[in-house]
C-alpha cells in the first residue's frame, strides 16, 4: 500500500528476477496520482488507479522499451476482459468507471474496471490528441489540482475545458466511457508480437496435447503467465506432470507464475501440486493470489473441503479484508473483524 514517501510492499514482490518492477513503479506513481491529487470518495476510485496504471505503463515503456510495455498492457487487458465477462453477467453496473457505492462496501469498486478500463480511457485520449498534447493537459491538470480531493465530474470539467474544447472535431464519447456499462467500441487496441508467439504455442499444445516444439528460450514471467492462461485444462490434463518436471513450475519461487500454475493444477486435479499449493496459501498474503485459488477450490465439493481445510490453518495470518473475501467464497459464516 502506497503512502507519501513510503510504500508498504509484500515480500511476494521480491522474486529475484525484477518481474514485479511494474508493481513497485505503480505504487511510486501513487505519490502523484492518489496522494498529490486524491479521489474524494470511492465512487471515483478510478481517478487514482486508472491514472496510476497509465503512467506505470509509460514508465515501463521508458525503461524496458515499447515491446515489453505492450506485453504488460496486453496481459492487463486480458484480465479486464475476464472481469467484464463476470460483471456483465452478475453486476453490469459495476463496469462503469463512476460507480454507485452508496450503502455498499467500498471494496466492491476495487476491480480491473477502475485500473484497466480507466487506463484504456486515458490511452484513448492520448491516441486521439497525441502524446505531446495530452502530456500538456496532464501537467496543467495536476498543477491546478494538487493537494486537493476531486470527483469524476471535476476531472471531466477540466478535461473538457483544457483538452476536448481545443478540437471539437475529435469525437470521444466521454459519457459512454465514464457512465456506460461494458467497454466502448472505440477502446484502444493492445497487441504484443511477443505474446502472439506465446498464443500460437499454446494453441499448438492445446491441439496436439503434447509439448513437442515448445521453446521457452527468453521467456520472462509475463510470457509464462500468458502461456498458462491460454492452456486449456482439458487439453493439458495428460501432460501436467511433464510440464511440471520439465519446467519446475510447482517448485517455482515466483508468486505470479505459481498462482497461475496452481490454478491450472486445481482445475486439473493435479495431485502432485497439492502440497505446494497448500504451502503457498499458508505463506502468501496478497488477496490478488488468494482469491482466485480459493475460488477454484470452491467449484467442486472436494475442492471446497480442501479450501476450507487450508483456510482453517491460514486464517489468522490473513488480513481482515482477505479473510472476509475468502470466507464468502468458501461459504463460511461471516465474522465481525
Amino acid at each position: 500500500m502506497e503512502n507519501p514517501l513510503l510504500t508498504f510492499a509484500s515480500p511476494a514482490l521480491v522474486v529475484g528476477d525484477k518481474s514485479s518492477v511494474d508493481v513497485a513503479i505503480h505504487e511510486i506513481c501513487h505519490s502523484w496520482f492518489g496522494n498529490l491529487v486524491t479521489n474524494v470518495n470511492w465512487s471515483s476510485f478510478w481517478l487514482n488507479e486508472g491514472f496510476t496504471v497509465y503512467f506505470e505503463e509509460r514508465i515501463m515503456e521508458k525503461i524496458y522499451g515499447k515491446a515489453y510495455a505492450d506485453m504488460l498492457a496486453t496481459i492487463s487487458f486480458g484480465e479486464l476482459k475476464l472481469t467484464l465477462e463476470d460483471l456483465m453477467t452478475n453486476a453490469p453496473g459495476d463496469t462503469k468507471l463512476k460507480l454507485n457505492l452508496k450503502g455498499r462496501n467500498p471494496d466492491d469498486g476495487v476491480s480491473d474496471i477502475a485500473y484497466v478500463k480507466g487506463c484504456m480511457f486515458l490511452r484513448l485520449l492520448e491516441e486521439k490528441f497525441g502524446r505531446k498534447r495530452f502530456d500538456e493537459f496532464l501537467k496543467h491538470y495536476f498543477s491546478v489540482r494538487k493537494w486537493k480531493t476531486i470527483n469524476t465530474e471535476d476531472f471531466l470539467l477540466s478535461l473538457d475545458e483544457n483538452l476536448l474544447s481545443s478540437n471539437r472535431k475529435i469525437n470521444i464519447n466521454v459519457q459512454e466511457w465514464v457512465y456506460g456499462i461494458g467497454l466502448p467500441e472505440d477502446c484502444p487496441k493492445v497487441r504484443s508480437t511477443e505474446l502472439q508467439k506465446v498464443e500460437a504455442m499454446a494453441s499448438a499444445i492445446n491441439a496436439t496435447k503434447s509439448l513437442k516444439g515448445m521453446d521457452t528460450t527468453g521467456f520472462t514471467t509475463h510470457h509464462w503467465l500468458h502461456l498458462l492462461r491460454n492452456l486449456e485444462p482439458d487439453s493439458v490434463s495428460g501432460i501436467m506432470r511433464q510440464l511440471d518436471t520439465t519446467y519446475g513450475l510447482s517448485a517455482s519461487h515466483n508468486s505470479e507464475i505459481q498462482c497461475d500454475w496452481y490454478l491450472l493444477s486445481v482445475r486439473n486435479h493435479y495431485k502432485e501440486a497439492e502440497p505446494y499449493i497448500e504451502a503457498y496459501l499458508l505463506k502468501v498474503g496478497r488477496r490478488k493470489f488468494l482469491k482466485p485459488l480459493y475460488e477454484a477450490y470452491a467449484q467442486t465439493p472436494e475442492g471446497l473441503e480442501t479450501g476450507r481445510r487450508i483456510y482453517a490453518k491460514a486464517e489468522k495470518s490473513y488480513h481482515a479484508v482477505s479473510r472476509n473475501t475468502i470466507r464468502e467464497i468458501l461459504k463460511l459464516n461471516a465474522v465481525k473483524e
